[in-house]
């Protein structure tokens, strides 16, 4: 018999509402995606005591008082990661090194990374059924739509989907947008992926008679996150005891619908939850360390021969930050047994990034040769013609 699984839950980056405000899309902290991290163990008698150790260890060192909650903002403060691991301090390195030493081998991880603006624009424009009935490659469709929309800001095609105007005027200013960009960059090598995925969405938006749905303000979708971790929990067989949910009613409530022993519960009051917070904190903030760089390039940069890569900073490792970077490796890739370990939107370059620079640090760990942001790039962007391969 199976020893059953405690998990507990925590998430970050958070909107309760995606509004309109001042004609202009609105996002909390103007972060474009949520996080979501449930873990579990069978063994929190034997790990337990030594996280809250880690803890009080920690709160004593920083003089931080022993009543006080640790979080993952006072660990790693706002925009502390310019450039990744790299740029951690000291004292928080060596926090979730050792958190990280105590959960290695002991512990499942899911972690569910949703982009909010994918989900505005899949609930914005027609479901999949009505995409494939007209023979329209759904998920390829969204990926490429959604990353044009993330990566060329400036447009502002978002206001134009939520704006009052008639579908045949929404169409048509999106159509000018798409046919401007692909005159731009018609004479750019390095842009031919992209140009044809423009002129794909081009013939989609000119051709099909596109209704959008307006639906503004826009509730956050909680069932999102337990979906996929009852995927998960399906996939591993794995018998699950009981789930605890940082406070949050609507996550309480979507997570009951796939199982039965769910309850809410204070993080001040348990230390797995604090723990849960750790976790998808550090991993929140370093998705967005990578993806942050890569969304700034400015446009006339990318509207040219010149290939953006992150910075040499991001690749100037320490004995500790490497020893971190090890475990990372370890915890969220070779303990991550199942498909469903990880999982969110159709889009989610965020996560292909995290992920691709935790595997590409170890291959050079394993052959003994310097990590360098033009090999990384060239590593990133296998990866992501592998995933859009796989909705085609």
């Amino acid at each position: 018999m199976k020893k059953e699984y405690t998990f507990y839950f925590d998430e970050t980056y958070h909107t309760r509402k995606i509004t309109e405000k001042n004609k202009i899309f609105d996002l909390k902290d103007n972060v474009e995606f949520y996080v979501g991290c449930y873990i579990g163990s069978c063994e929190w008698d034997k790990i337990k005591n030594d996280i809250i150790k880690l803890e009080n260890d920690y709160k004593e060192k920083q003089h931080i008082p022993t009543e006080a909650e640790l979080k993952t903002k006072t660990l790693i403060k706002a925009n502390q990661l310019p450039f990744g691991v790299c740029s951690l301090k000291d004292n928080t390195v060596d926090f979730y090194t050792k958190l990280l030493q105590i959960l290695n081998g002991k512990v499942k991880i899911h972690l569910s990374i949703l982009n909010k603006q994918e989900y505005l624009i899949k609930t914005v424009l027609p479901n999949c059924s009505w995409f494939e009935n007209y023979g329209v490659n759904y998920k390829a469709f969204i990926y490429s739509f959604t990353k044009f929309v993330i990566t060329h800001p400036h447009y502002k095609i978002i206001d134009i989907l939520i704006s009052k105007e008639k579908d045949r005027q929404k169409r048509r200013k999106i159509i000018r947008i798409l046919e401007k960009h692909l005159d731009k960059i018609s004479d750019i090598d390095k842009k031919h992926d992209e140009k044809m995925a423009v002129s794909t969405m081009i013939n989609i938006f000119y051709n099909l008679p596109m209704h959008f749905n307006n639906n503004f303000p826009l509730p956050w979708d909680y069932s999102m996150s337990s979906m996929l971790f009852f995927g998960f929990i399906k996939e591993l067989k794995l018998p699950v005891e009981k789930i605890y949910i940082d406070e949050e009613k609507n996550t309480v409530e979507a997570t009951k619908k796939y199982f039965s022993n769910v309850e809410a519960i204070k993080s001040n009051e348990n230390i797995q939850i604090r723990m849960c917070d750790w976790i998808v904190g550090l991993i929140s903030r370093l998705i967005l360390s990578y993806s942050q760089n890569y969304r700034t390039i400015p446009v006339e940069i990318d509207l040219s021969e010149t290939i953006h890569i992150l910075p040499n900073d991001f690749f100037k490792f320490t004995p500790e930050t490497d020893k971190l970077m090890r475990l990372l490796y370890k915890v969220f890739i070779l303990q991550q047994e199942g498909y469903w370990s990880t999982a969110g939107s159709i889009y989610n370059d965020g996560a292909t990034e995290f992920y691709t620079f935790l595997r590409y640090k170890n291959f050079c760990e394993e052959n003994n040769t310097p990590p360098t942001s033009d090999e990384f790039n060239i590593y990133l962007g296998e990866e992501q013609q592998y995933v859009f391969s796989q909705f085609i």
